[in-house]
């Protein structure tokens, strides 16, 4: 009895040939730790990756969540549409178009208080300070947490952006030397100067 085996790694395709019923057994355990170990680094990768707003796919609602490689940047599941579109799911489950629960939709309020740190995200905002980044896609970042989504002229580098987000670096500061948390809330919606 010979088995062929195609697996294919990230260097190409490989065939293994398995001529007993022990190495088919041997290659099936092999695989299964494969799978499960890819499975914890691909979710540890995963949930290193920050927390921001999205745009639902199915409702065109808001939310917060994770990029997934299968949807548009920017585009997730929001929590009233994740029963509707991919039915009963479990935390950690994995669903091929919208992610893995509990890691790009249906994120627990708090982590989404308190996601992840990523110091580098993006570039400097028009080349000002590194402490303040923007991403491909007009997210903007102090130190790694979201304050600002900017969009249309806000991405052009003028003397009135450049002054704005001087302005943003002054606010960061002044809020992070009260001891307080910088965020979207503190920096935008209810600054106190």
């Amino acid at each position: 009895m010979k088995l062929y085996n195609r697996l294919k790694t990230r260097h190409g395709t490989k065939t293994i040939v398995i001529t007993t019923p022990a190495a088919a057994d041997a290659m099936l355990a092999h695989l299964e730790q494969s799978e499960v170990a890819a499975r914890v680094d691909d979710y540890a990768s995963e949930r290193a990756k920050p927390i921001k707003r999205l745009d639902c796919t199915c409702c065109g609602g808001g939310l917060q969540g994770r990029d997934w490689w299968n949807q548009e940047p920017g585009y997730g599941l929001c929590d009233d549409c994740a029963p509707r579109c991919c039915g009963p799911i479990a935390a950690g489950e994995e669903s091929q178009t919208y992610g893995v629960a509990g890691i790009h939709y249906l994120i627990t309020k708090a982590e989404r208080d308190n996601p992840p740190l990523c110091e580098d995200r993006g570039e400097p905002l028009y080349g000002i300070d590194e402490r303040l980044r923007i991403e491909y896609d007009g997210f903007v970042y102090w130190k790694g947490r979201q304050i600002e989504h900017y969009d249309g002229s806000a991405l052009h580098d003028t003397d009135q952006n450049k002054s704005g987000a001087r302005e943003l670096i002054q606010r960061c500061e002044t809020i992070e030397a009260r001891g307080e948390e910088v965020n979207t809330t503190s920096v935008i919606w209810r600054w106190e100067g």
